[in-house]
């Protein structure tokens, strides 16, 4: 029987529902439930995290609130599934200060890449806030966004930003590039 990090007790599961992550440089798989409906604050200030890619369909996953955030070694992150009922992305990155670029349903080559039908999603608050190294963003595909408050709030790096999408639900813009 293999553990796994607290997600789950042991390694079982649907191994196309499976998260990959490199804690010093080791990689650590961790396969998921299928049922299981939020992966809010899952590395949440885990330093040695270095690396994480997330692939598969998760159709009870309503959140990634915080997953990375302040993981501040963080530099390589794919996420490549289909979300129905995810909701919420607020503080995904928050504070990962080492990812240079991110790529949301875009085919460009980034540190972050995000890729997967994200129809339900309405928040993005802070998603990218304090990622001091973040350059370039480009951000596409959502359909249900409501917010985009601070999402680049704090950028310090940040030169180029690209949106396309269906932004007719936003009501909130504040901060969203403070002191970028």
């Amino acid at each position: 029987m293999k553990h796994s990090l607290g997600l789950c007790n042991t390694q079982i599961g649907d191994p196309r529902r499976s998260i990959e992550t490199y804690f010093d440089r080791r990689p650590i798989y961790l396969r998921l439930f299928s049922n299981i409906n939020s992966l809010a604050s899952l590395f949440h200030n885990n330093a040695s995290l270095s690396k994480a890619t997330i692939k598969g369909s998760f159709n009870a996953l309503e959140s990634m609130s915080s997953m990375f955030n302040s993981c501040t070694n963080l530099s390589s992150v794919v996420v490549d599934g289909d979300f129905p009922l995810l909701t919420t992305m607020a503080n995904m990155f928050y504070k990962c200060e080492k990812i240079k670029s991110v790529a949301i349903n875009d085919d460009v080559s980034a540190n972050a890449t995000i890729k997967g039908a994200f129809p339900n999603v309405t928040n993005i608050e802070s998603m990218f806030r304090y990622c001091t190294g973040l350059q370039s963003a480009i951000v596409n595909g959502f359909e249900s966004l409501e917010t985009l408050k601070g999402v680049f709030s704090y950028c310090s790096d940040l030169e180029t930003v690209s949106l396309s999408g269906d932004f007719s639900n936003v009501t909130t813009t504040e901060e969203m590039f403070r002191n970028s």
